[in-house]
C-alpha cells in the first residue's frame, strides 16, 4: 500500500521521466504511453499536485544542468590540455557525423535520378 504522502514526494523525479518521454518524438508508442499516464497522474492527484511535482523537477533539472556547466568550466580551467583534446574529439565526431550524412543524401539523389 502507498501512502499519497510517500507519492508526493517521488513525484518530481517520476514525473522527469514522464516528460522526457512526452517530448521524445523517436518512439510514438513510448510518447504515447507517457501521455496516458500523465492524465492518469492528473485526474488521480489534482492539477495543482502534478504542476507544483512538475515545477519542482524543472527546478531540479535546472540546477543539475548549472552543476554540469560549472564543473566543466572548472575543469577547463584546472586542466587546458585535457579540455582542449575533448573538444578536439567532440568536433572530429560531429565532422564524421557530417560526412556520414552527406553521403547518405547522396546516395538518395543518385537513387532518384
Amino acid at each position: 500500500i502507498v501512502r499519497l504522502g510517500q507519492v508526493e514526494r517521488e513525484l518530481p523525479s517520476f514525473l522527469t521521466v514522464v516528460q522526457r518521454e512526452m517530448r521524445n518524438a523517436d518512439s510514438d508508442s513510448l510518447s504515447s504511453l507517457a501521455i496516458e499516464v500523465m492524465e492518469f497522474l492528473r485526474g488521480r492527484y489534482g492539477k495543482d499536485t502534478i504542476s507544483s511535482a512538475l515545477v519542482s523537477a524543472e527546478k531540479q533539472i535546472s540546477e543539475k544542468r548549472k552543476k554540469r556547466k560549472r564543473e566543466a568550466a572548472i575543469s577547463a580551467i584546472a586542466d587546458p590540455e585535457a579540455h582542449s583534446k575533448k573538444k578536439i574529439k567532440i568536433n572530429l565526431a560531429k565532422r564524421e557525423k557530417r560526412k556520414e550524412r552527406v553521403k547518405i543524401l547522396k546516395a538518395k539523389q543518385y537513387k532518384k535520378a
